[in-house]
């Protein structure tokens, strides 16, 4: 026996011994063991290296993208070769190529990640199970969004939603949400609106049996009435204020009829945060996020730079960042432009907050949504009724937030308010 083939021996002993002692192991040393056993019999243990380095990743740089970046290339490679083997086994690639994905776009690679993305979806499509199927195919449906290829993003949001998966009724919901923003935001209105009518008359059905929220509704019917407007169906949109105006009084008058969950947070973040996209430049080249999507599921350096873009500092324990959102409003003379800045700020300060804050989000919220009705009323001291509709829009957004913070005597005086100046006026939302 040769030297070299006695530590490779050895190695061996050690690596089987690690694995079946009493002491859990470490992240490393599960690697470190797999490596060497993936060399002995790659079939019985590719799989558990491709996994464990995907764990040794974010054990060691889950604040370090640059540090996660070379063991997740090597879990890529490994899944690669077992998918390559087993082209049944579609989880495990996903699984690898998922964090991958991630990695890229927050060190700025968002070509790179875009490209893991389409390979996450063409894996997919050889899964058997739904939950992976729709896991494969949804980042790339959400990068395509967050580059601008609205129409190419809606047709595999179809597809998404068309996967059944009873069990996960929030997801599907929230998959539904992504596809209408993703067709207003391609110009498809008209299909949004019937897109959204369907996830409201479900909702509808789930709220008389108790498996909703009034809330949830409430915010729907919002979203609704906007897209009903745009679409110029007039008297929907005034049965949908109408019908959200009923729900409001209900919650005022009694509270929600059921228990609240965090997956209420997120279904009012991301309805909330749906209501920015007249707000929301677009700028030729640069990403914008997936408006109706959950914070969690943008791209991380978009996520980032959205939120940094604000200034304020959310705690409020610290001065107004310069350059920034915050910054720029307290300098904006024009109240049309302060209206709409302002408006701006208070949408994205709700995204983070409901996001990231769970149940304390109000306190860190609610003054950036004071500051968008003040400017949107001193707009309109100054011009009159031309600043009715940034006044609607300002009003509305809060009670919307006011109803996610359970503020609900609030939130009905503000939508009442609302209501008065669109009757008043004939402004709509649109």
């Amino acid at each position: 026996m040769t030297g070299q083939e006695a530590v490779d021996y050895e190695l061996e002993v050690w690596a089987r011994t690690l694995l079946i002692g009493s002491r859990r192991p470490s992240a490393a040393e599960l690697v470190k063991a797999y490596r060497i056993l993936a060399q002995v019999n790659p079939n019985a243990y590719e799989l558990q290296l491709a996994r464990a380095l995907v764990n040794l990743s974010w054990d060691q740089g889950r604040q370090n993208a640059q540090q996660r970046l070379p063991l997740l290339e090597e879990a890529v490679a490994t899944a690669r070769t077992v998918f390559g083997r087993e082209p049944t086994r579609t989880k495990p690639l996903i699984d690898a190529l998922d964090p991958y994905q991630v990695t890229l776009y927050e060190l700025g690679r968002r070509a790179e990640g875009l490209a893991v993305r389409m390979e996450m979806a063409e894996v997919s499509h050889a899964a058997d199970n739904p939950v992976e199927k729709r896991s494969g195919l949804q980042p790339l449906a959400y990068g395509l969004a967050e580059e601008g290829r609205y129409d190419e993003a809606a047709v595999m949001l179809k597809e998404i939603v068309e996967i059944e998966i009873p069990e996960y009724f929030c997801m599907t919901t929230w998959d539904q949400f992504s596809l209408v923003a993703t067709l207003e935001a391609a110009g498809q209105v008209g299909a949004a609106v019937h897109a959204l009518n369907r996830v409201l008359n479900n909702a509808r059905s789930q709220l008389a049996i108790h498996k909703t929220s009034l809330s949830d509704v409430f915010h729907m019917l919002v979203w609704y009435a906007v897209l009903a407007d745009r679409a110029e169906q007039t008297g929907d949109a005034v049965s949908a204020r109408t019908e959200a105006a009923d729900l409001l009084g209900r919650l005022a008058e009694s509270g929600e009829p059921r228990g609240r969950s965090g997956e209420q947070f997120t279904t009012a973040g991301i309805l909330i945060t749906a209501q920015a996209s007249d707000v929301e430049p677009i700028v030729p080249g640069q990403p914008r996020p997936a408006f109706g999507v959950d914070m969690s599921d943008w791209s991380r350096d978009l996520r980032i730079r959205y939120v940094e873009q604000i200034g304020a500092n959310l705690c409020e324990c610290g001065p107004v960042s310069a350059d920034t959102m915050a910054h720029a409003a307290q300098r904006e003379l024009r109240l049309p432009q302060l209206a709409t800045l302002r408006r701006r700020i208070a949408i994205r300060t709700a995204a983070y907050g409901l996001w990231h804050l769970g149940h304390s989000f109000l306190t860190a919220t609610l003054p950036a949504f004071d500051d968008s009705v003040a400017a949107a009323s001193q707009w309109r001291v100054e011009d009159g009724a031309s600043a009715d509709r940034a006044l609607i829009k300002a009003l509305t957004d809060r009670s919307m937030v006011l109803v996610a913070g359970h503020r609900y005597g609030d939130a009905l005086a503000d939508y009442q308010q609302a209501m008065t100046y669109i009757e008043r006026s004939g402004a709509a939302l649109n």
